[in-house]
């Protein structure tokens, strides 16, 4: 399938982004890696005018340690780069295997983080081609007013399937955003809307620059995916834990799962659950149940919504039990 015409704007600076898309607004988008941006412009599900290149930016597709900060990861580091870095590896082991589980190796490559986190919401009947949607009245990610999913909807329920933003959160990674002027710097968890129609809460003409995760020592995680095929596929569920242990007990554990709604879900319920608790069955069960009793996808990607609520309960406590371990 053909590209539609757009121009091409290879940006030297964050400067000249922002004016990029402050001048465009809506009609610009801006590329890192062009996975996901190239694929849904050939299927005629976005069509920008303009398109701004951020791959000239220097200092963008660093990954390094700051002893204050944490560490620290440009938007422009690929998932190559993240899956095999040696400190991210040895020191962020979550964030490697969440990055290692994103697509194909080629694809893994090419892909940044800032696209993954900024990944559009998806929809069966919104990532199709111009012609498949043509025999159908609009919905409201394309301007419309009705959901072809949930009938008599009021709202867009677009699931967001991006992979590093669970492992992000539950890490409680922040993100730096500049709009040229000004720049501001956010927990990750505030990026997301939850609105299906726009995912991403960011300003017009405000880009992301790094994102800031604070030192691991204090305590382990574990990522973890189920989708239809081994590799290629988005998630049909993943889930993200991270725990600190005292004396044998949960001093504190964060908990997300995503791919069954418009922004990852932080399950606050099964983390009070656990806080202060020691680790055994039962406890574990109870926070199980308390994420199936949170997660209510609809049927809006492959696998039925009974069939993805069941795997979200059963993936985070597997990875509670693999989280205390490590």
């Amino acid at each position: 399938m053909p590209l539609p015409r757009f121009k091409y704007l290879e940006a030297r600076s964050t400067q000249e982004v922002c004016d990029a898309l402050k001048e465009h607004g809506a009609k610009a988008r801006v590329m890192g890696g062009g996975t996901d941006l190239l694929v849904s412009m050939k299927q005629r599900v976005i069509a920008p005018s303009l398109v701004v290149g951020l791959r000239r930016l220097s200092g963008m597709d660093t990954i390094f340690f700051d002893p204050t900060e944490g560490l620290k990861i440009g938007v422009l580091s690929t998932l190559f780069d993240i899956e095999n870095s040696s400190l991210v590896r040895r020191d962020y082991p979550m964030l490697a295997e969440a990055a290692g589980q994103v697509a194909s190796p080629h694809i893994r490559r090419m892909g940044t983080i800032g696209g993954n986190l900024c990944l559009d919401s998806r929809c069966l009947y919104y990532n199709q081609s111009h012609f498949w949607k043509k025999s159908l009245p609009i919905c409201f990610k394309q301007g419309g007013e009705l959901c072809h999913v949930v009938k008599g909807g009021h709202r867009c329920f677009a699931v967001y399937s991006g992979d590093l933003a669970p492992a992000l959160i539950a890490m409680g990674a922040r993100i730096r955003l500049v709009n040229g002027e000004q720049e501001r710097v956010i927990p990750l968890e505030e990026l997301f809307s939850g609105e299906g129609q726009r995912p991403i809460a960011i300003g017009t003409h405000e880009i992301a620059t790094d994102v800031i995760v604070p030192p691991s020592h204090q305590g382990s995680g574990k990522f973890l995916k189920y989708r239809l095929r081994g590799s290629i596929d988005f998630p049909l569920v993943n889930a993200a834990v991270f725990v600190k242990k005292l004396n044998g007990r949960y001093e504190d554990v964060r908990i997300v799962v995503g791919g069954v709604d418009s922004a990852p879900l932080r399950i606050k319920e099964a983390e009070e659950v656990l806080r202060g608790g020691r680790f055994e069955e039962g406890l574990l069960d109870k926070a199980a149940e308390a994420v199936r009793e949170k997660v209510h996808p609809v049927n809006n990607t492959g696998g039925s919504p009974a069939h993805r609520r069941i795997m979200a309960h059963i993936l985070v406590k597997e990875a509670l039990h693999q989280a205390w371990k490590n």
